[in-house]
């Protein structure tokens, strides 16, 4: 099948296969083209993360503390670090679980508070992302958890707990007494009718 092309005659008309070559050839070249340019862009300078556990100790709390800074040491504001322990819980070869991020104040400095519910020499990891002036980083520190909270406290009761069960034993009981008179009302029309 061929298409017909305005200004040529019949015989010279272009074929959908040769349209979608030539669409394919430019967007080859177009592509790259884009390699290129991203093979040639330069490396961006790597970051500098240091990462710091403190408090860690009879309290039980943990503050991680990571500095953000660029190559030449100048600080890095308004920038995300994400924290993680590392733990072989899921596999042998150690996995990062998620704490939390905080961002960089001026300085640099980003913290992240949390209470561990585990005991033991614990890795954390902190990390950042990059941005377009600086590449990512990654920093890492050894820390010993000594007290463990537990995960999920019993909650404290509440002054009306216990309502919750007695008013569906009473909604129980009141449904129950409808049926009752309604079947006492059906028996006494039956009554006075004469049964059926």
């Amino acid at each position: 099948m061929s298409i017909p092309v305005p200004g040529r005659t019949a015989d010279r008309s272009v074929r959908p296969t040769a349209i979608l070559a030539g669409v394919g050839a430019i967007a080859l070249v177009l592509l790259a083209a884009s390699s290129a340019l991203a093979a040639s862009a330069p490396p961006l300078p790597p970051a500098r993360l240091e990462l710091a556990a403190n408090g860690v100790g009879s309290s039980g709390s943990i503050t991680l503390q990571a500095l953000l800074q660029e190559a030449n040491g100048r600080p890095i504001a308004d920038a995300s670090v994400a924290f993680f322990v590392v733990t072989t819980e899921f596999g042998p070869a150690g996995e990062l679980v998620p704490l939390g991020s905080a961002s960089t104040g001026s300085g640099g400095a980003a913290e992240l508070a949390f209470t561990p519910t585990w005991t033991g020499r614990e890795q954390f990891v902190a990390r950042y992302a990059g941005s377009a002036q600086v590449g990512a980083a990654q920093a890492s520190t050894l820390a010993d958890v000594g007290i463990a909270h537990a995960a999920q406290q019993a909650p404290t009761p509440e002054p009306l707990d216990g309502a919750g069960q007695a008013t569906v034993i009473g909604i129980g009981i009141a449904v129950v007494a409808v049926w009752l008179l309604l079947a006492a009302q059906v028996l006494r029309v039956w009554r006075i009718r004469g049964r059926p």
